[in-house]
């Protein structure tokens, strides 16, 4: 055994003490290097972002503007129209500028002790220009198209201004894409300067907080893009439904879009016919309050394709979904309107749409005691093997119902079983009435099932809570052998049994 003495001790501690703040130092040394470079890059980064803008303004904004107030022959552009094309560029330079004055002297002067974090922190809610440039983007990149379109001297002349050298080999729309990028690289930047910054650095958390805000900004931003995505669906949509008002006839719903109005989901999904176990085709799209089935109408013989036809367009304030435990890809939507039977191409895809359809008419639901009011009006009902909407309201003998395409199909038939008289009374009236029994029944439903689908005055069976959870149904009497799941904030009923459902006859599973 080897004895050291005192002194060789204290050598050997201080040896490696002194390696120990070696490997801090080191470690402390590269930190500061990386969070040096990254701090360049975000100058560097931003300076060639800001002369990106400027380009944008100085070489296509600013020039495009004085050939408006002066039109030269043949290659008009409106004002109207470069406005759409750079919308807010101005604001975003505006602040590009400023974020760029206030980073320049940090760099060029730069030391360990200075930040970045605060520069972002004081600017940010400035940021909120971005929101309104990526709303107008998708608006703003189709008007340049249909402007070079509908004059060639003006895309010549476009394309002329994109060989410039400030430019710098891209075109227009590359340049207009440079705010819709940004944001995310500016976050990106920050998470990088505050992991390469020391814990004890006061720009550090100031760092993370302009990160998190920013963020904020970026969602922004992107629900902006989706909401303008989604507005152009709902108008490619109305598109068919004009052409359905116009070859087959009015819809209960001929405005689709309406400032309210979001689409939610869209997917093809099959329908199985409730009378053959016949599987058809339907495109489905989910808006925050209404469901529309679409499908496809083949042209006479002799011409080529098919049109699209609106099927079904169902309220979700009195919408409720089922789905059966063995079926793993079905799920029943049941509605004063018609009851659907759904077929998925998996469980997965069936979850997530019970899941948006829950989901939204909860939100509706709850948007307005107006509409919670109407939602408890209606009760789930099976009876004699059919599920049924019903309504606890009295009938309202003045009802008039404006004529769609379902009602029409509805009077046509009911009107088989009238007078000649009742017959001529109808034709002659333009806004027909449909009695309020035919209020929402298709026209399959008079091939196979009562046309009382849709009852008023009658009163609610269940005594059950209304619930917004999964609900399983004990009843003997269910149309499946297995337990049934209801979603949606109604009751359960059953005719077919003495039995009522109460609270300690079914279990609740949360959403």
């Amino acid at each position: 055994m080897v004895y050291l003495t005192k002194d060789e001790r204290s050598q050997i501690g201080a040896s490696l003490a002194a390696y120990i703040q070696r490997k801090k130092f080191t470690k402390i040394v590269k930190l500061e290097i990386k969070r040096r470079d990254i701090s360049k890059e975000i100058w560097s980064t931003e300076k060639y972002y800001n002369e990106q803008l400027c380009t944008v303004i100085e070489l296509f904004f600013k020039p495009l503007m004085e050939i408006s107030k002066k039109p030269i022959e043949q290659w008009t552009i409106k004002e109207a129209d470069i406005h759409s094309i750079f919308s807010h560029i101005e604001n975003i330079y505006g602040l590009s500028n400023i974020l760029f004055e206030k980073i320049d002297p940090r760099l060029q002067n730069y030391s360990p002790s200075q930040g970045m974090g605060d520069i972002f922190c004081s600017l940010s809610p400035f940021f909120k220009c971005y929101k309104q440039y990526s709303e107008n983007y998708s608006n703003s990149i189709e008007t340049l198209k249909n402007v070079r379109a509908n004059s060639p001297q003006l895309n010549n002349w476009l394309k002329a201004r994109e060989k410039d050298i400030r430019c710098k080999s891209l075109d227009l729309p590359s340049l207009l894409i440079a705010p819709i990028q940004r944001v995310p690289r500016y976050i990106l930047l920050l998470e990088a300067l505050y992991n390469a910054t020391q814990p004890t650095h006061h720009d550090k958390e100031k760092c993370l907080l302009a990160a998190n805000q920013l963020k904020n900004v970026a969602q922004v931003v992107n629900d902006g893009i989706s909401e303008d995505q989604n507005r152009k669906k709902l108008i490619q949509l109305q598109s068919i439904f004009d052409h359905h008002m116009k070859f087959l006839g009015p819809l209960s719903y001929p405005n689709l879009v309406e400032a309210h109005r979001k689409l939610i989901k869209e997917g093809k999904l099959l329908k199985k016919s409730l009378r053959d176990n016949g599987l058809q085709s339907r495109m489905v799209y989910l808006c925050n309050d209404i469901l529309i089935t679409v499908s496809s109408i083949s042209l006479p013989i002799g011409q080529h394709g098919a049109i699209s036809k609106v099927d079904k367009i169902i309220p979700l304030v009195s919408a409720m979904t089922i789905f059966n435990s063995d079926d793993n890809t079905s799920f029943y939507l049941v509605s004063p309107i018609k009851t659907h039977l759904f077929v998925c191409e998996s469980q997965q895809v069936r979850s997530q749409w019970l899941s948006e359809i829950q989901n939204a008419i909860v939100l509706l639901i709850e948007s307005s005691p107006k509409i919670k009011a109407q939602r408890s009006e209606w009760t789930l009902e099976y009876d004699q093997g059919k599920w049924k909407a019903v309504s606890s309201q009295p009938i309202n003998e003045n009802i008039n119902v404006q004529s769609s395409f379902e009602t029409l199909s509805i009077n046509s038939k009911k009107n088989k079983n009238h007078s000649n008289n009742d017959l001529n009374s109808n034709n002659n009236n333009n806004d027909e009435t449909i009695h309020p029994n035919l209020l929402s029944k298709s026209p399959d439903n008079f091939k196979y099932g009562s046309i009382e689908e849709w009852r008023h005055g009658v009163p609610k069976v269940s005594t059950s809570k209304i619930s917004n959870s999964f609900l399983r149904s004990s009843s003997s009497n269910s149309p499946f052998t297995s337990q049934t799941n209801l979603i949606g904030n109604h009751t359960l009923s059953n005719n077919n049994s003495n039995e009522t459902n109460s609270e300690s006859e079914s279990e609740e599973y949360a959403l």
